[in-house]
């Protein structure tokens, strides 16, 4: 039966009054793709597939919820992965898979359709035609689960240079466990405290433990083979030394000197052109490949049709990801590219990596052969947690994945299925029109909600039959032709705006409705451009700490409030520090990628070392106040009480940790409303005044050459009466921000936050520093020649006044340098602007030619 109906996501197909729907007399399949590329399988696409099936005709199912990616059995119960994946067996008859997700529980259990009669009387489907990984990853229990398109080999990566400097000998085929062990903790960086601070190893450790032993973990009959003193042994080594290889609260691969993945760090494309990696040898001279797909659900009506559609997907695949070093799964077949894809050709490659890369698409383990290492993982966490030994371990993993295997056995055939039925596309009288609406997100979080208000608003405007609302996807000018309005969850108010925006004005003024008090202040303003409007305000981003009330209550902290002090924030921290029965890295945790957090806190303490106060911003790094408040804060990171990552840098190489308090950017992105227990609260303020981070206004925009203007004005004003369509950003209208609606989405202290933005705004008092480097793009290096030097004290126990004076100068030598060039005029060309920012770089060049080396290594090279 039918657990879940898919929404049929980005085509919000309503019928509203007036309208007729198209008799259904042709075969409709429905193919469900990840929301983020689903733009790639358009019209033009399917053209030759219509061509060659007339009287067939294929519906996308954008995945908004990722459904392809169903918990594995190994970390969850057998009931709820074949759950998730009924879910989305139901939601189409073709559907998206990774070699890796697609799991032989789900398969013994019948929910997926066995392709093998197909494929076998198929003569263009010859196994000679496939890459052998490609034509093996979704073949077991004597069935064929899918048919692959692609595939992307993983190969060990390393940096010659990190393993001399660390006296290591490079790695081999014979190495053993403990040697990737021992190199990984040597390639470590850890702090003066010795807690790592950045992996020595992004490493794969199914793919190492298979390659030391030789096999995989299931014999003949596909039963898994757990009970073995070997991998006991190998898989206890690797796992119980993770705390000395990984840091706590997440990590990045950026800059890690040993890597197994996909080859996209020797990509030509990325900053530094492969940043000194050279391909080494996995143990047991394996390699890997991730392996994606198309599969077809055991409900579809339609097998047939639906085998010559994913055949199709097969012979012209697209590389929706994106990725350096794509092969096609068929040798004949030509790898296609979204248009907003710039990917390098592999030929790009020295001739001997080339050759790598072409020997591990040959010859790579995918993950069929890695069947029940999940298990295998799940098994060494009791293992961590001082439960239980290895071998016994393993022999429980053994009996669990024995257990699952025979009840999804059992399961077969006793589920009734059905694939839930497109919504047919509607055809409109006379007058109705197709509103077409796009998000500048990639997903929608609550896909309902737009459905419900578009469905209300379709049924009683008098001149919109349907809304079509499309997310912003991979291809961002398809995105941008095809949509006549938008929400754009950042600003492109500026100079150029009357060239892609109508003016706003003539709608605004014509609506009785309209009220301008109600905007928070500065939204308003800043949807204006010489005096006319070019957006209607719908959100603001603004920065916040988040953190759980429960963590608080049981350290016996007090609970923060949102105009709680710097000294009250900073007793918090040392508290947390104290309280050690929890799972979080540091007390608190800054974004890593900017210096905002750090500034906020400075301007707590009465430093302004960047005062936005003027404009443009003035700095003084240098003032006595200034270089007190950056002590007082670098010193809380020196203490250990808030996580420090290099911020000098262009290559920012670290994951935000876990922390008892967290920074957050609300601006549509952050999911902290998944996780119901967090509240918000403000950034502390100092004895003088209230400070706030208040960012870019989203909001409505209407193409200037659309022909339904007013149709997109109303369309816009309705989902401003709904700021639950929007999580995890502030509401630009104070109505809004007081909706029931609001808290019901967000939260209380969410609604409690934005007031107090909203009241801050409105104080003239209120000290304010923009996020993400705020200013101009000259300003962005005073924020580089800044944090430098805070780099220089943390990082390097440098003498903090002659770091902050050295800053200074440079900041002063680039500034008089860049005020001397002259910009470019609107009517500029690109080689003016080109000549205009070679002159920039020359300045850094000027000030400090080591940074600005380090700059060309990041941007890949500048002229």
């Amino acid at each position: 039966m039918i657990r879940r109906l898919g929404w049929l996501g980005v085509m919000i197909a309503l019928l509203g009054s007036g309208i007729t729907a198209e008799a259904q007399d042709k075969i409709v399949l429905t193919l469900s793709v990840p929301q983020w590329f689903q733009d790639a399988y358009n019209a033009d696409y399917f053209a030759a597939f219509y061509a060659a099936n007339p009287g067939v005709d294929v519906v996308i199912v954008p995945d908004t919820d990722n459904r392809a990616y169903a918990p594995s059995p190994a970390y969850t119960t057998l009931d709820e992965h074949l759950q998730a994946v009924q879910d989305y067996v139901t939601s189409a008859d073709v559907l998206y898979v990774s070699s890796w997700s697609l799991q032989p529980e789900s398969t013994a259990a019948g929910l997926w359709l066995d392709l093998n009669p197909l494929v076998a009387a198929d003569p263009d489907l010859d196994e000679a035609n496939f890459y052998p990984p490609a034509w093996r990853a979704f073949r077991w229990d004597r069935g064929v689960w899918a048919l692959p398109i692609m595939l992307v080999p993983t190969v060990l990566v390393y940096q010659p240079q990190a393993f001399d400097d660390a006296g290591l000998t490079y790695p081999a085929a014979n190495w053993t466990m403990d040697q990737y062990v021992d190199a990984a903790s040597a390639l470590a960086e850890v702090d003066a405290n010795g807690n790592v601070t950045r992996t020595g190893c992004w490493c794969e450790p199914n793919l190492m433990i298979y390659g030391m032993l030789g096999h995989g973990l299931f014999d003949d009959s596909g039963a898994p083979q757990l009970d073995d003193p070997q991998l006991a042994e190998i898989a206890a080594t690797w796992f119980t030394a993770r705390d000395r290889i990984y840091p706590k609260g997440g990590y990045s691969s950026e800059n890690v000197p040993l890597l197994m993945m996909a080859p996209w760090m020797l990509s030509p494309d990325m900053p530094g052109g492969g940043s000194g990696y050279v391909i080494g040898d996995l143990p047991g001279g394996v390699y890997g490949a991730q392996v994606d797909g198309f599969g077809i659900s055991a409900a579809t009506l339609y097998p047939e049709v639906a085998f010559k559609l994913v055949k199709y997907l097969a012979e012209k695949p697209i590389n929706s990801f994106g990725s350096f070093g794509t092969f096609p799964a068929l040798r004949a077949s030509e790898i296609e590219m979204p248009s907003n894809f710039i990917v390098a050709s592999l030929d790009a490659l020295p001739a001997d990596q080339q050759q790598r890369l072409r020997d591990a698409v040959e010859q790579a383990v995918v993950a069929s052969d890695l069947f029940y290492f999940d298990y295998v993982s799940q098994a060494m966490q009791q293992v961590i947690d001082g439960e239980m030994d290895a071998a016994t371990a393993l022999q429980q993993a053994q009996e669990q994945a024995l257990n699952n295997r025979e009840l999804a056995v059992q399961q077969f055939g006793s589920q009734v299925l059905a694939v839930a039925t497109a919504v047919p596309t509607p055809t409109f009288d006379s007058g109705e029109i197709v509103l077409n609406f796009g998000i500048s997100t990639w997903s929608l979080p609550n896909p309902q909600d737009w459905q419900r208000v578009a469905q209300a608003f379709a049924e009683s405007d008098p001149e919109v039959g349907l809304v079509h609302v499309d997310t912003q996807g991979s291809d961002y000018e398809s995105w941008q032709q095809n949509n006549e309005c938008f929400y754009l969850n950042y600003s492109q108010v500026g100079a150029y705006s009357a060239e892609e925006y109508r003016v706003l004005d003539p709608l605004l003024d014509a609506d009785p409705d309209f009220d301008a008090a109600d905007f928070v202040p500065g939204a308003l303003e800043a949807a204006r451009y010489e005096g006319r409007t070019f957006a209607y305000p719908l959100t603001m981003s603004v920065s916040a700490l988040r953190y759980h009330p429960q963590l608080f209550e049981e350290a016996g902290i007090p609970l923060p409030r949102q105009d709680w002090t710097i000294s009250e924030f900073a007793d918090a921290l040392n508290q947390l520090a104290q309280h050690t029965d929890t799972d979080y890295v540091t007390p608190f945790a800054p974004r890593t990628s900017e210096d905002t957090d750090w500034l906020l806190m400075m301007a707590a303490y009465g430093g302004t070392p960047i005062d936005y106060r003027s404009d443009p911003p003035t700095w003084n790094f240098t003032d006595p106040a200034n270089v007190d408040a950056i002590r007082q804060v670098l010193d809380l990171a020196r203490a250990g009480l808030i996580d420090y990552q290099k911020l000098g840098t262009f290559q920012f190489s670290g994951m935000q940790k876990q922390g008892a308090l967290m920074a957050v950017g609300l601006g549509g992105y952050d999911s902290f409303g998944a996780d119901p227990e967090a509240a918000l609260v403000n950034y502390p303020r100092s004895s003088d005044y209230r400070i706030l981070s208040l960012g870019g206004v989203g909001g409505g925009y209407i193409k200037i050459d659309t022909e339904h203007p007013e149709a997109c004005y109303r369309w816009i004003s309705t989902v401003a009466d709904h700021p639950e369509l929007f999580d995890n950003t502030m509401p630009a209208r104070l109505s809004a921000i007081d909706d029931p609606a609001t808290a019901a989405a967000q939260g209380e202290s969410a609604v409690a936050l934005y007031q107090t933005y909203a009241d801050m705004a409105s104080d003239p008092q209120t000290l304010r520093i923009p996020p993400q480097f705020g200013g101009s793009f000259g300003t962005y290096f005073i924020h580089q020649f800044l944090t430098r030097a805070f780099d220089a004290y943390v990082l390097q126990d440098a003498d903090l006044e002659q770091a902050l004076a050295d800053a200074q100068a440079k900041a002063d030598q680039f500034t008089a340098c860049y005020a001397a060039l002259p910009e470019p005029g609107i009517d500029a060309t690109s080689e003016e602007y080109q000549a205009y920012s070679d002159q920039i770089e020359q300045c850094i060049m000027l000030v400090d030619p080591d940074m600005a080396a380090e700059r060309a290594e990041a941007m890949g090279g500048l002229r």
